[in-house]
């Protein structure tokens, strides 16, 4: 006898009169016997969804607010566990494993990239997602006098 599962489940193992304990089995017919090939349906886990929300443009030396709390599991597979990675721009500190997180933008005009990876409780992770920082000066406005000359 052969055991072929259906997709999305597997073989298990027989139990009975089966003299094979994995592959096909083999039963001598030479009285009643009973045989029961055991499936079991595979887990379908599809990945979670990374949102690193927004491109920003802050002013340097600012807070800036990375905020993952968006991002989603299509199965329920929660919670979820959060990566934030800085892959352009200046070095900046922050906690990259929290879904909400802060750092003080350089001091100087640039544009920083992160990405956001998150993860289910299955180990599952989700592509990474992307956030563009755009770092600017502050413009001072001087104020003007003008004069009226004879």
């Amino acid at each position: 006898l052969p055991a072929t599962p259906n997709i999305g489940s597997s073989f298990a193992g027989w139990s009975g009169a089966c003299t094979n304990a994995s592959g096909d089995c083999v039963v001598t017919m030479d009285a009643g016997k009973a045989v029961t090939a055991t499936f079991t349906l595979n887990a379908i886990n599809d990945p979670p969804i990374a949102n690193a929300g927004p491109d920003q443009t802050v002013y340097v030396n600012s807070t800036v607010t990375l905020n993952g709390s968006a991002s989603s599991d299509p199965d329920g597979d929660l919670p979820l566990t959060y990566g934030w990675a800085r892959i352009g721009g200046p070095s900046v500190v922050f906690n990259n494993a929290l879904s909400v997180t802060t750092f003080t933008a350089p001091g100087t005009p640039t544009v920083l990239t992160l990405t956001l990876t998150v993860t289910d409780t299955m180990g599952l992770a989700s592509p990474p997602d992307t956030v563009v920082i755009t770092v600017k000066d502050h413009y001072i406005y001087l104020p003007v006098v003008m004069r009226n000359y004879p």
